[in-house]
């Protein structure tokens, strides 16, 4: 965009400041009045029913948009909560139709985004539908690592501000499981952890675990067989 396209949009931007864990920025139930996008910190989604139990649906992290799964029927069906003092731009959706009207660019990019949110929950139903449980811990990390790797940040030595009950809750599995499997992998000297960081010490190990591996490789193979062919 130009500079007179970015001005319009930071006129209108406002920003918010989460300043500690467990603040809401913004509720279910609630009629969408603007998009969010993650500016530093990190979130989560989560829906509570009636017994008061949270089930978390996605982590969220700097660049990340949340809310739009309002846009269709005006009201956000998830709670999002701060993992850790966070900020956020906030832009009125009426007033981000009328610029994507006139900024194609800005169209565009909002398209991608939505793109790479529903390429996230799909590896989501695939980690719950046929992953065993050191599969999708192991799933979890990688997309961790990826996550920050491209947000310029180291992608072996990280701070998981979600708790094991949190990861638990994300990917289907129960508490218990989750830190068994953490403890398995500190053994095996996959990850190393203390109270702060987690560091990847192995990611080719996990990598393998996934299967991620054996897939890379493949493609490898087919790629060489198939120019040897021609």
């Amino acid at each position: 965009m130009d500079s007179q396209q970015t001005e319009r949009i930071y006129k209108l931007t406002e920003h918010q400041q989460l300043k500690r864990r467990g603040e809401f920025l913004h509720r279910a139930g609630t009629a969408l009045k603007s998009l969010t996008m993650i500016r530093s910190g990190s979130v989560k989604s989560c829906i509570t029913n009636m017994d008061g139990d949270e089930y978390i649906t996605g982590f969220s992290f700097s660049g990340d948009l949340v809310g739009a799964d309002a846009i269709d029927g005006g009201k956000y069906l998830y709670d999002v909560v701060a993992l850790q003092e966070s900020t956020a731009c906030r832009i009125s959706f009426g007033e981000f139709e009328r610029l994507s009207r006139g900024i194609p660019v800005l169209q565009h990019h909002f398209n991608a985004v939505m793109g790479r949110e529903i390429t996230r929950n799909y590896g989501l139903m695939m980690q719950l539908g046929c992953m065993s449980a050191e599969q999708r811990v192991a799933q979890f990390l990688l997309n961790i690592s990826g996550r920050y790797a491209a947000r310029g940040y180291s992608s072996t030595r990280f701070h998981l501000h979600m708790s094991r009950r949190e990861i638990a809750s994300y990917l289907g599995l129960k508490h218990e499981t989750v830190s068994r499997v953490f403890s398995n992998f500190r053994r095996d000297q996959l990850v190393a952890m203390d109270c702060k960081y987690t560091e990847i010490m192995n990611l080719g190990g996990l990598q393998e675990i996934t299967g991620e591996r054996q897939f890379e490789s493949r493609n490898l193979h087919q790629t060489r067989s198939s120019r040897g062919a021609g």
